[in-house]
Parts: structure tokens; C-alpha cells; sequence
């Protein structure tokens, strides 16, 4: 990793830093959340095309009844129900809290079901999900229900760095484990991101932004209690 690479990590971490009360335990904001990029299954994604991805969705758990341990149609799956989500969001007519959550909680089903069986979880699905696990997390009923979302997506950003390793892939882990309330792996993360950030500007710039975010998740989880 070059220099100029480590100070964009650390400038991206410090940023993200400034928006962690936004996240966690905030109120619910699908639109910002959900209105994702096409990176499950591929190609683009239009405007006018939930109806599309639903049956989609229904083709695929049609076919998840014979082959239910598939991972390719499990992924397939997850992506549908993430692509109906945005889609629902972008064509606001059918723009509703619960029926955009409902979406990313079935996306949420599928991608731990392909977890369970894939043998090397695709990364840019890993990336997609962790935006839809946040929303989980913010709308969830009680703290164990948040703290549980906020888990996988840490589970979700750890298989990112542990495919891709960098230093804002780590300090992503290090983002979700501080707000899921889990210090020890918060820890372990940190310490892995100082350790790639070597010495000098960029490591004090992650080690302010890694402190920011524990102050950050403290004060939460204060809230929360």
C-alpha cells in the first residue's frame, strides 16, 4: 500500500467517524441506506423494475425447495430481495418504511443461509450487505435485535478485509464491531489497522479516528441502556 493509498483510508475512516451517530440507534433512514448501487448479480438496475425482481425472488425460492444448501441461488436470492429494496425506493410510488425493510430483512435471510454454505463468500456481495444490515440495525425493536444486525454487518466487512485486506477495510471492521458493542473485536481490528498504517501522519490520523468511534459507541450504547 502506498502512502498516498493510507492517507485516503484514514481520511475515508475519519470521515465515516462523523457519521456514526447518524447510524447507530438513530432514527430510521431507508432512502440514504437503501438506494444502492447495482452489485449483486451484476448489470444495471433501471427504474420500473421491482415487479421484475420479485418474481425473480419467487422463481429462485421455487427452485431453493430442491436444492435448498445452494449457494448460488442463495446469493441470487439475496441480491433479488437487495435490488427489489432499492428499486422500491427509486420508483417512490411503493416507497414505504416496512415494505423496503421487509425487503432487506429477506435479503438479510438469504445472505446468512448462503454464509452457512459458501465456501468463499463473494466480497462485492459482502460490500452491498453491510448497508443493508445497518438498516436492519436501525430499525430494530430493542437493543439485542440492533446489536445482532450491527454483528453481521461486522461479519460482513470482515470478509471483505479478510479477501481484500486495507487499511479502510479494516478500519470498516473496526466501525461496525465499536457500534455492535463488541470491544475485544473492536480491539482486534484496531490494532490491525494501526499495524498497516505503519508510523507517522496516517497512524495518528487512524488512531483519532479509531478513538472517535469507540467515544462514539460508548456514548450509544450509554443511550441505549
Amino acid at each position: 500500500m502506498t502512502a498516498d493509498s493510507s492517507h485516503k483510508g484514514a481520511s475515508s475512516a475519519r470521515a465515516r467517524a462523523g457519521r456514526l451517530a447518524a447510524i447507530a440507534l438513530a432514527p430510521l433512514v431507508v432512502i440514504g441506506l437503501l438506494l444502492l448501487v447495482s452489485v449483486l448479480l451484476g448489470g444495471g438496475s433501471d427504474s420500473g423494475e421491482a415487479d421484475r425482481y420479485e418474481e425473480e425472488a419467487e422463481q429462485i425460492a421455487a427452485r431453493l425447495i430442491l436444492t435448498p444448501q445452494d449457494p448460488t441461488l442463495l446469493l441470487n436470492l439475496a441480491g433479488a430481495h437487495y435490488h427489489v429494496a432499492g428499486q422500491m425506493v427509486k420508483e417512490g410510488s411503493r416507497q414505504t418504511s416496512d415494505e423496503v425493510l421487509q425487503q432487506g430483512r429477506l435479503a438479510s435471510q438469504a445472505w446468512s443461509e448462503y454464509l452457512a454454505v459458501a465456501s468463499e463468500p463473494n466480497t462485492d456481495a459482502a460490500k452491498a450487505m453491510q448497508s443493508v444490515l445497518v438498516a436492519q440495525a436501525e430499525a430494530a425493536p430493542d437493543e439485542a435485535r440492533y446489536k445482532e444486525a450491527m454483528g453481521e454487518a461486522a461479519e460482513a466487512a470482515e470478509i471483505v478485509a479478510e479477501q481484500a485486506p486495507s487499511l479502510d477495510a479494516l478500519m470498516t471492521v473496526a466501525y461496525y464491531r465499536n457500534f455492535a458493542f463488541e470491544w475485544e473485536a473492536a480491539d482486534r481490528a484496531s490494532k490491525e489497522a494501526l499495524a498497516l498504517a505503519g508510523k507517522g501522519p496516517v497512524a495518528a490520523e487512524v488512531r483519532h479516528a479509531l478513538a472517535e468511534y469507540r467515544q462514539l459507541a460508548r456514548e450509544a450504547r450509554r443511550k441505549a441502556s
